[in-house]
């Protein structure tokens, strides 16, 4: 299912289904990290209240995917693709984890 909504978004060359059936993305361009959030978020019925607030959350997740694309490449045999808090700015994921650091 996961892929039939990438694929109707226009991402078949940039979303793959993983072993553990996350939805992973090649974000190497802004067109397709922009297809990518669009599909994350209807994944996870993510809905903004204003532009404004659409427009940090993608910001975060570009930033997420960001940290996951460099997590790929120190262990290219793990597995990394982002999950429901990829929308989380690095301060809102800290407070989750009680103030810890990363």
């Amino acid at each position: 299912m996961l892929l039939l909504l990438a694929n109707s978004l226009g991402l078949a060359d940039a979303a793959s289904l993983t072993d553990s059936g996350s939805l992973a993305f090649d974000a190497t361009s802004t067109d397709a990290t922009t297809l990518a959030f669009d599909a994350w978020a209807a994944h996870h019925r993510r809905a903004y209240a204003t532009p404004a607030e659409r427009n940090l959350r993608r910001a975060a997740f570009e930033a997420n995917l960001a940290a996951l694309d460099a997590l790929s490449a120190r262990s290219p045999l793990a597995s990394y693709a982002p999950d429901a808090f990829a929308d989380y700015t690095a301060d809102e994921l800290r407070s989750l984890r009680g103030g810890a650091s990363e």
